[in-house]
């Protein structure tokens, strides 16, 4: 098995400046099911004069591709059969210039399980699921868990009618009957019982789903899965940061305007929370979750650049583009290539460690320890 790419997590160096470059790879905005059933966001952290070295280390991967007319290369120009050794090689330069990687992703099915029980159970809007608080991490996880393993349509059909929730209310109350059904013959009479409260509250829920009320924002902006992908990827790296605690510590995204003011929005947020809320903190700790501090710390800036002139942000592209590959076809019981398998030990054992672990998931538990089995028994997915 894998170790991914080396590196040691301790306060290293204190550090003038340091730098997130990040990109994604399956972004579909408000469509939660598209094609792409994972949505990733991957990038590097560097400090101070290793930029230059891990810049470098990119911009002599570009000239060895030689791609045509200069072109930008993207996940699936590096990852052509002839291109992937030295793809696979640039990642190790990173690595050896002390460009960390860092990502976080989300199995989009399973982040709609995740949906249907944070909208569906906010005892702020439901009273009859005041039985779980939203502290109650733990228990939301096991219930989103449980809803996954839900009929698809329902899910199917959830996704559908949040897409513009006070157009589709005959569409959520029939999903929602369906839920009531589900949990019976689960045997939970809680969650049927909140189910039903949900029922009754579906105007309430409707209207606090109104995203649209935001900062003149946009339902499709603010509800996608790009806003707590962005958040949980930015406390992870926030996180490594802690090997340099920057002075200016700045996030950068590569260019995308849909959601430039959205992100901006929630990245000034997280930088106001950041600090202190020992109290969150605990609760977190008490209920054993990953993540261990709310919002950010060492990130200050935050700005969107366009990847032609970043040599790191094209990095991050290749690093979201091959996590999300190796991940697809672990979902599909796909085999892995030699080279996909060796992606996928340089980069997955990185959400290993529970609160240490510097990269991190939002998936079906069983799917993720599948994935990660497969590094451990190399007959596992194997190519033949």
């Amino acid at each position: 098995m894998g170790n991914g790419i080396a590196y040691t997590r301790r306060l290293v160096c204190r550090a003038r400046e340091a730098w997130v470059f990040c990109d994604e790879s399956g972004n579909s905005g408000i469509n939660y099911l598209d094609t792409d059933p994972f949505l990733v966001l991957a990038g590097f952290v560097v400090a101070g004069g290793a930029r230059r070295k891990a810049e470098a280390a990119v911009l002599s991967f570009v000239e060895d591709l030689d791609l045509p007319g200069g072109k930008e290369p993207k996940f699936r120009d590096v990852w052509r059969k002839s291109r992937r050794a030295r793809t696979l090689g640039m990642l190790r330069e990173l690595g050896q210039a002390r460009a960390f990687p860092v990502f976080y992703f989300m199995q989009k099915q399973f982040a709609v399980a995740g949906k249907v029980v944070d909208v569906l159970l906010d005892p702020l809007h439901n009273p009859g699921s005041s039985w779980l608080p939203t502290t109650a991490l733990r228990e939301r996880q096991r219930l989103t868990q449980l809803v996954y393993t839900v009929r698809d349509d329902v899910l199917r059909d959830f996704a559908e009618a949040y897409k513009d929730p006070s157009e589709n209310t005959p569409v959520f109350r029939s999903c929602i009957e369906r839920l009531v059904e589900f949990a019976e013959l689960q045997r939970e009479p809680l969650l049927a019982a909140g189910f039903r409260g949900a029922l009754d509250s579906l105007d309430a829920i409707i209207e606090a789903e109104d995203y649209d009320s935001i900062d003149d924002g946009k339902h499709a902006e603010y509800a996608s899965l790009n806003v707590p992908a962005l958040m949980q990827f930015m406390r992870k790296c926030d996180m490594v940061l802690d090997m340099y605690r920057p002075k200016q510590g700045t996030l950068v995204h590569d260019e995308q305007s849909q959601f430039e003011r959205v992100f901006k929005f929630y990245v000034q947020m997280s930088q106001g929370i950041g600090v202190g809320h020992s109290e969150l903190e605990g609760v977190l700790d008490s209920q054993g979750m990953a993540v261990d501090r709310i919002g950010v710390r060492n990130i200050h800036r935050f700005s969107m650049r366009d990847s032609k002139g970043e040599p790191l942000l094209l990095a991050a592209d290749c690093l979201a583009g091959g996590i999300a590959r190796v991940l697809k076809l672990a979902l599909e019981g796909q085999p892995w290539s030699d080279a996909e398998r060796e992606f996928a030990e340089l980069t997955l054992p990185a959400v290993m460690g529970n609160r240490e672990a510097p990269s991190g998931y939002y998936a079906d538990n069983q799917f993720v320890a599948e994935t990660l089995g497969r590094l451990v028994d190399r007959s596992i997915g194997a190519s033949t």
